[in-house]
């Protein structure tokens, strides 16, 4: 019985240092040294030279032409993802936009590149004609606007319910009106209890956050344990965190779906005239994440070309190993920052491959 004890612990021993050695086992990681050496770093001397550029680029550049304009959007969650759609609505209504050749975002910034990117997929029309713009003052703001002259500069809201829509009107607000409802990217669409996630008119005392916070705790307690084998000893990345699938599923739904209108079948949460007061039964539905979640890296080839589209570079930052206990400082940006564009992705450290 010692006997098979001991050759069972030794077969998972092995096991276990076989997957060790597999995961230490990577290919040869670039250093920035190497990348100086083929003016492929920064401060090479030759990187910013026309014939440099147009060999690493030019298959980003739209008609043969290099970029003259960019825009840079940063991160920061949702706070940040508003600010860069306030900034890119100023930039649309004045007409630079369709100057702008290159559009940088990282995080929250990314957020409103894919809102934008995808309301020209999903709702073209909308998206040129800026339907997705128009938005109105809560009535309820307007109320307590003590200079109501201002109030004919602005659009008031429909004042008897939190979907902005009033019986009749073609829902021009829905747009607007389903991003401020939806800015908590990590709630669920009804918790337990059966709090709507549409909670922008929602108060202290309907327990929304205390509600999510408790569920995703409890699930995530619960993958914690099932994440040992699979993902920290092996190393395989199978996706079972609970705050990962919702952090996924928000961003799709707040910034890539398309609105339901308040004219369709439940679009607003029921089929009640809702030109009447509703008090706080009202509510958007949720978006169908499906076709924003098909969005590849050839579609937005796709649009940049037919539709003349700015170049969406999407940046995150790869670290130059998987070590715990690495406290050295961070190597310089090409090192560092994983880029994905329609046409390809990588980074200084690890290269980059063509194609989406």
């Amino acid at each position: 019985m010692n006997y098979q004890f001991r050759q069972i612990t030794l077969t998972i021993h092995l096991a276990i240092i076989t997957a060790f050695l597999n995961i230490s086992g990577c290919a040869h990681q670039v250093t920035h040294k190497e990348l100086h050496g083929q003016q492929l770093s920064l401060d090479s001397p030759g990187y910013y030279s026309q014939a440099s550029l147009q060999k690493k680029f030019q298959k980003e550049w739209l008609d043969n032409n290099p970029p003259t304009l960019g825009l840079s959007l940063a991160g920061g969650g949702t706070k940040a993802a508003d600010f860069s759609l306030g900034v890119i609505q100023g930039l649309d209504k004045q007409r630079i936009m369709p100057s702008i050749d290159v559009i940088s975002t990282v995080s929250g910034g990314s957020y409103a590149g894919l809102w934008r990117e995808s309301r020209y997929w999903l709702d073209h029309e909308d998206a040129v004609n800026q339907v997705i713009y128009k938005d109105c003052l809560p009535s309820r703001y307007a109320a307590k606007m003590e200079d109501k002259s201002k109030l004919v500069l602005l659009e008031v809201c429909p004042p008897f319910n939190s979907t902005n829509f009033e019986s009749g009107n073609n829902d021009s607000y829905r747009y607007q009106n389903y991003l401020r409802g939806y800015q908590d990217i990590f709630s669920s669409g009804a918790d337990i209890f059966g709090t709507k996630a549409f909670n922008y008119q929602s108060s202290s005392k309907h327990s929304r956050i205390t509600n999510d916070i408790g569920q995703l705790v409890t699930e995530s307690l619960g993958a914690a344990i099932l994440n040992i084998i699979p993902n920290i000893i092996f190393d395989w990345e199978i996706p079972i965190s609970p705050s990962r699938s919702a952090y996924d599923h928000g961003i799709a739904r707040t910034f890539g779906a398309t609105p339901p209108s308040c004219k369709e079948p439940n679009g607003c949460g029921d089929e009640r005239d809702l030109s009447v007061d509703s008090k706080e039964d009202s509510f958007r539905a949720e978006g169908d994440i499906s076709p924003v979640s098909s969005l590849s890296f050839k579609d937005l080839q796709h649009l940049r070309e037919q539709y003349k589209m700015p170049l969406w570079i999407i940046n995150t930052t790869a670290g130059e190993d998987r070590s715990p206990w690495d406290f050295t400082p961070q190597a310089a940006p090409e090192m560092t920052v994983f880029e994905f564009t329609p046409y390809g992705y990588g980074s200084g450290t690890y290269g980059y491959h063509e194609g989406g």
